[in-house]
């Protein structure tokens, strides 16, 4: 009976060691994971910083240029409407109206063509602005699809 009792202790034993074994393992792997994890954590942090960093200069840079583009189209209308003012003052005939009509309907449509190109800018600033955050946005909802997606599924 001595020797029964003797291999149910070293049986019990031995199963104990290999379950604080097991428990061990599985804990060193659940840190190792969660150390992954972390990291992962914080070098997408860190790149979606940037490409908010890099939206910021991008859509500092678009509007400078239509800022620019604006300045410069209001200071040619007001220089073309200048010089179409000094012709409204020198008409004498109808022939005149009719040709300072024409010139002034010209401009108005360069002025158009012109505010429309502004606008193209504009919106060309903004797309490109926003491209670095919806790339981000697609990575995350990728990221967090893998990452919630169990392991052999």
């Amino acid at each position: 009976m001595a020797d029964t009792t003797t291999k149910t202790a070293q049986t019990a034993a031995s199963a104990a060691r290999d379950t604080v074994d097991q428990a061990t393992e599985a804990g060193t792997e659940g840190m190792k994971r969660a150390q992954r994890a972390a990291s992962q954590g914080m070098e997408f942090g860190t790149q979606t910083m940037n490409a908010y960093v890099e939206a910021g200069k991008t859509a500092s840079a678009a509007m400078g240029d239509v800022n620019r583009a604006f300045t410069d189209a209001c200071s040619r209308s007001l220089a073309d409407y200048n010089a179409l003012s000094q012709r409204a003052l020198s008409v004498k005939s109808l022939q005149d109206v009719v040709d300072l009509q024409a010139s002034a309907l010209q401009q108005m449509q360069t002025n158009m063509a012109t505010m429309a190109d502004i606008y193209g800018q504009f919106i060309n600033g903004l797309t490109r602005t926003f491209e670095p955050m919806v790339s981000r946005a697609s990575d995350a909802a990728s990221q967090a699809a893998r990452q919630a997606t169990p392991r052999g599924a």
